[in-house]
């Protein structure tokens, strides 16, 4: 066994579950860490680094959530709240046989998956039938399955689970750029990086290109350079670098002593779908510049999501609720959801020409959607659309956006043309906004008031005896 250290104290059902595997040894290492002199400040350490630990990303962020950061509704604690009702409704060995070996994955994004699926099982045994859910039940005739069945109100109910994962920037160290800045260069210089530094090495990589660049010009000036079998091309001012290069997009040299900018990679995306582009076409003369650089996505997030969608309906049954658990980080991404579902945003206006020739937006302008999209109700669509995209997703009843953000943001979509429509008490249970924590402690505490009478005045006593109760949990089955 074993000992003990704050993680088994915040979240010993992830323990028992990742019990007799590689995470075992890492609290170890937890433990071995905390108990040296000044061990708090080596566990910081060696969280930032995250090199100490063979789960690399799980282990890093119990161990920061255990020592540093000790409040609830973290993702880490909804983790542990969502395998407390799973293993209370299903028990431990199907929580092992569905999860365990998705939760000590070395990939951040399949550990993602496995997360947000344990949350939406979390819920949906709060939400469902007692004792209705089932995990990948086949559908009928078929070897795909979904990842949850279940019942509400006696009416049967599947449940797909997804993840949409955005490539994010990197953050950067600053202590990174400032090393790229120190460059022993006596002139000043612009540099345009098509790719942000990983690391301090990285990044002294990045400043001896500069000093190489440098150093080649006082013997060729504006001549091509090669360096470490990169070449780096004079281009009207700049040297840009072979597609060899990994980091460094153009360097300018011409500049005063004082100024050293580093000038660091954003992320683009289209917005305007193409076929918007094509049926309103700009007037003649007028052109639409789009960004096109190295890191620019030119497919809408919207697109993505279409692509998404579509994707699971495979994995829906005819006759029955079929919800999609869309999953995802960032807030902003709500708003591409809703795009793909109910229509590309449109606004509408007149086209005034000024006498210099500009062109603008003018008179009542007026806002809509696109009806080429599988939420648009088809009263508002052609046959031709209605056959292109809302019957393929007539079997879906309602995409479910889910995320966590200190406790669980859920928006609930249904499909207006759906053949089963979602019922609407169905709906509020699933965009109940409590972590799945808060609201195991509110049912336990209203039980317990239930049991008794309902007696005045006992509110907080009842409150505290189901926070006493969700310590152990894990270890029985359902509500006391």
């Amino acid at each position: 066994m074993n000992s003990m250290n704050k993680i088994h104290e915040q979240f010993p059902a992830i323990v028992e579950v990742l019990r007799d595997t590689d995470f075992d040894r890492d609290l170890e290492e937890v433990s071995r860490i905390v108990s040296q002199p000044n061990g708090h400040d080596i566990l910081t350490e060696a969280i930032a680094e995250g090199e100490s630990f063979r789960l690399r990303h799980l282990t890093t962020d119990l161990a920061f959530h255990a020592y540093e950061s000790e409040g609830s509704g973290s993702r880490e604690h909804e983790l542990e709240a969502g395998l407390r009702i799973v293993i209370g409704a299903k028990g431990i060995n199907a929580v092992r046989e569905n999860w365990r070996s998705k939760l000590i994955t070395q990939n951040p994004q399949s550990l993602e998956d496995a997360i947000y699926e344990i949350l939406v099982a979390g819920r949906a045994i709060q939400a469902l039938d007692l004792g209705t859910v089932e995990f990948e039940r086949p559908l009928p005739n078929s070897a795909k399955n979904s990842d949850i069945y279940g019942l509400f109100s006696g009416m049967p109910i599947r449940i797909e689970t997804t993840v949409l994962h955005e490539q994010e920037s990197v953050a950067i160290d600053l202590a990174w750029i400032e090393e790229i800045e120190n460059a022993a260069v006596p002139s000043g210089f612009r540099l345009v990086l098509k790719k942000s530094p990983t690391s301090i090495e990285a990044a002294k990589r990045i400043r001896s290109t500069v000093e190489g660049v440098y150093a080649g010009i006082q013997v060729h000036p504006r001549r091509n350079i090669l360096i470490d079998q990169v070449t780096f091309r004079w281009d009207r001012g700049v040297f840009r670098p072979s597609e060899q290069e990994e980091f460094i997009d153009s360097l300018d040299l011409d500049h005063p002593p004082d100024l050293r900018h580093v000038i660091k990679p954003c992320r683009t995306r289209r917005v305007t779908p193409h076929f918007i582009e094509e049926e309103f076409e700009n007037p003649e003369g007028m052109a639409s510049f789009m960004p096109n650089g190295p890191n620019h996505n030119d497919n809408t997030l919207s697109g993505k999501v279409y692509k998404v969608v579509e994707g699971k309906l495979a994995q829906m049954e005819e006759g029955m609720i079929n919800v999609l658990a869309l999953c995802h980080s960032r807030p902003g991404k709500v708003d591409g959801i809703v795009d793909a579902l109910f229509g590309a945003r449109i606004i509408a206006g007149s086209r005034v020409t000024h006498e210099d020739g500009t062109v603008f937006m003018g008179g009542d302008l007026k806002s809509s959607r696109s009806s080429r999209a599988p939420f648009c109700p088809r009263a508002f669509q052609t046959d031709d659309e209605q056959a292109q995209f809302s019957e393929p997703f007539l079997k879906l009843s309602a995409v479910w956006a889910f995320r966590l953000e200190a406790g669980i943001r859920a928006n609930l979509m249904p499909n207006p043309n759906a053949a089963i429509t979602l019922p609407l008490l169905l709906g509020r249970e699933l965009e109940d906004p409590r972590s799945l924590e808060i609201r195991w402690l509110a049912e336990n505490a209203y039980f317990r008031s239930l049991k008794a009478g309902f007696p005045l005045g006992r509110e907080v006593q009842y409150w505290n005896e189901a926070k006493s109760a969700y310590k152990d949990s894990w270890r029985k089955n359902g509500i006391e």
